[in-house]
């Protein structure tokens, strides 16, 4: 089940991946490639389900909150329900990861089943938000080859191709009931505060056309400005400000990229004080104009979007 990657940022997409499936079969599948700048992983985001994914070109890090992972390729990841990730990759132009986002509902079967049963269990322990899945151990091999299978029986979607997909899913949760409950999770004041800055991630996507103030963020953190510095700074490695610059510039990517409008329209569009700051953020982070940019890409995503659209 694929869309196109566009970055959405207010519209809940980075929140709710699951609603551009088909609601009657509840999952996301998709190759992600990171040399796309509007690759939907660069930024912040979480999702009401869990996402297993395996490292196909290139190494990825994944940055959770408050930890990060340098996943090789066949290696892969596991990411919980809620927990805010996001993605890089190290070595471009090599970076593309195969991506399963599933509703844990889709295997729950009828009220009072053992299926129903083993899926609480597992929910309602505290099982770490992220860990490495890695080709060495037998069972993570397992959900690994599994999730490759998943990509494959959706590209060729040969018929009841939905039902091979959900026994590989009933096996990658064999496995995470059977062998996971050594990974459960550190409690303490991290985990606390996880809530409040999904939060702020998603006042930050909403709003990143006008001024956001340091205080309307501590605010929302239920914090001193201080202390909400320092707690944005360990759970996404950057300042709050660093990183609406970014979401700004991403935005404007996207704007440059699939409409027509001026750089002077995007620079406002975007929250940019003025075109000559939009022009020298953006020229410091993308090592040219956004004028630059847009000329000499536009044409491969216009290829781009025709394949889409076949």
């Amino acid at each position: 089940m694929q869309s196109q990657d566009f970055f959405l940022i207010g519209e809940d997409r980075m929140e709710n991946i699951l609603s551009h499936s088909d609601p009657e079969f509840p999952i996301y599948i998709t190759e992600n490639n990171l040399i796309d700048p509007n690759s939907n992983a660069h930024l912040w985001h979480w999702h009401h389900a869990i996402q297993l994914c395996t490292v196909t070109d290139g190494s990825i890090i994944f940055h959770t909150d408050g930890e990060s992972f340098l996943v090789k390729p066949g290696d892969g990841i596991f990411i919980n329900d809620g927990c805010i990730h996001r993605s890089e990759a190290p070595t471009l132009p090599h970076g593309k990861y195969i991506c399963v986002d599933f509703d844990i509902r889709l295997l729950q079967s009828f009220f009072g089943s053992v299926m129903e049963s083993h899926i609480y269990e597992f929910m309602s322990n505290n099982i770490a938000r992220a860990f490495m899945l890695s080709r060495d151990t037998p069972w993570m091999n397992s959900i690994l080859d599994s999730v490759i299978e998943i990509y494959r029986q959706d590209q060729k979607r040969a018929s009841a191709y939905e039902l091979f997909i959900c026994g590989h899913l009933f096996k990658i949760m064999g496995n995470l009931c059977r062998y996971s409950q050594n990974l459960y999770q550190k409690r303490g004041n991290h985990a606390e505060h996880s809530l409040q800055m999904r939060e702020v991630i998603s006042y930050i996507h909403n709003h990143y056309t006008h001024r956001i103030s340091l205080g309307k963020l501590a605010e929302i953190a239920h914090v001193s400005e201080s202390e909400f510095c320092r707690l944005f700074k360990r759970y996404f490695h950057c300042t709050a400000f660093s990183y609406i610059l970014e979401c700004r510039l991403r935005k404007s990517i996207e704007l440059l990229l699939y409409t027509e409008s001026s750089v002077t329209q995007i620079a406002y569009l975007c929250g940019f004080s003025s075109t000559s700051y939009y022009i020298r953020q953006f020229k410091a982070s993308m090592g040219c104009t956004p004028l630059s940019y847009k000329n000499a890409h536009k044409t491969s995503c216009r290829i781009t979007c025709m394949h889409h659209d076949e």
